[in-house]
């Protein structure tokens, strides 16, 4: 059980970093990686949706990310109403790609959304 934990973290990374290489708006990012937050995010998309979407951002649980400025900085924790400040941390960028597809799901399968 323990190798094929550690064969599918392998498998992981490597389709991560293939992702990663072949496409370059991926390259650049506006703020630091965060590891804390990159674990906290898949929690919270592993167990809840994205509420409350508008153009700056999206509520997951009793967290507000901010979802604009994609994939640049994207998905990072803001407690901030002033849609123009945001933390200095952002997830992985495989975790922004995988929130964005989640994103994208879980506003078009629910009508509760706050888009403008």
């Amino acid at each position: 059980m323990k190798k094929h934990r550690i064969i599918r973290r392998l498998l992981d990374a490597v389709v991560s970093l293939l992702f990663i290489f072949f496409h370059p708006s991926y390259w650049l990012m506006n703020n630091p990686y965060s590891r804390e937050w990159d674990h906290e995010l898949v929690r919270l998309m592993n167990n809840l949706k994205f509420t409350e979407i508008n153009a700056y951002h999206a509520t997951i649980g009793d967290k507000k990310v901010w979802i604009a400025n994609h994939p640049y900085a994207s998905f990072t924790f803001s407690q901030n109403i002033n849609p123009f400040e945001h933390t200095v941390s952002r997830p992985s960028r495989w975790t922004i790609y995988i929130a964005r597809k989640k994103l994208q799901c879980d506003f078009n399968n629910n009508a509760n959304y706050i888009y403008s």
